[in-house]
């Protein structure tokens, strides 16, 4: 049992002469570990609530509404349309030389129609993707100023998701499909008041970070030419 005791002492002895042969003390290693440790600091920030407070975002999103309330006027247009060649069609005789001409004329609106909700909703999605890579690069250059400013090493992206649901089978389908998709996408779990700097973003894109060169202000996306009316 003595000869145990020994050899313990000694492998004990080893390992703090070993690091300072190296010229390092244990205490040393440990307080450049610790050091290491605190310098390595992390901030989050909630895009979602940051969104609705950044002007440049909330300009550009009424320019997209007011674009798809544009489409949405000329589809419903259309479909006034074809209600009223549906109702001359009515009275119109089955075996009548003009009724093929009257029915070929509801289908082509009707084709005209699809083809224009296709184009406004394609032309939407892709307003809002560049609407949101201008975001997004301006979110980028204010969180990496405020991270340098105050020593953050690393910024994640928070979501608040508001208060537990108590019973999920109250929810409506759309709202279930949101919520799981929200807690699968979550990359932040819980983050303490002192380290969101969400409140910090806001304020500094009340401005603009910089002047934008000539040309480069984004104007209202044009709607696209409207399809030729039936029998024109």
């Amino acid at each position: 049992m003595i000869k145990l005791r020994n050899l313990a002492v000694a492998c004990v002895a080893t390992a703090f002469l070993l690091p300072a042969q190296e010229g390092k003390t244990p205490a040393t290693a440990v307080d450049a570990a610790a050091k290491t440790a605190v310098a390595t600091t992390v901030g989050v920030v909630d895009f979602v609530k940051a969104f609705d407070q950044y002007p440049r975002y909330v300009e550009m999103r009424g320019q997209l509404d007011a674009l798809s309330k544009t489409y949405e006027g000329r589809l419903k247009q259309m479909t006034e349309q074809i209600d009223e060649l549906r109702a001359q069609l009515k009275v119109v005789k089955e075996d009548s030389d003009e009724r093929p001409e009257r029915e070929l004329a509801i289908e082509r609106t009707l084709a005209d129609q699809r083809a224009f909700a296709k184009l406004a909703r394609d032309r939407l999605e892709l307003e809002e993707m560049r609407m949101m890579i201008l975001v997004y690069q301006d979110f980028e250059e204010a969180i990496r100023r405020i991270a340098t400013n105050r020593g953050l090493s690393l910024v994640l992206r928070v979501h608040d998701m508001g208060d537990a649901v108590a019973d999920p089978a109250k929810l409506s389908p759309k709202n279930v499909q949101t919520r799981i998709a929200g807690f699968e996408r979550r990359q932040v779990w819980f983050a303490a008041e002192p380290i969101d700097i969400t409140g910090d973003v806001i304020k500094l894109l009340q401005v603009p970070l910089e002047a934008k060169p000539a040309g480069a202000e984004q104007k209202p996306p044009a709607a696209p030419a409207q399809p030729p009316k039936a029998g024109g």
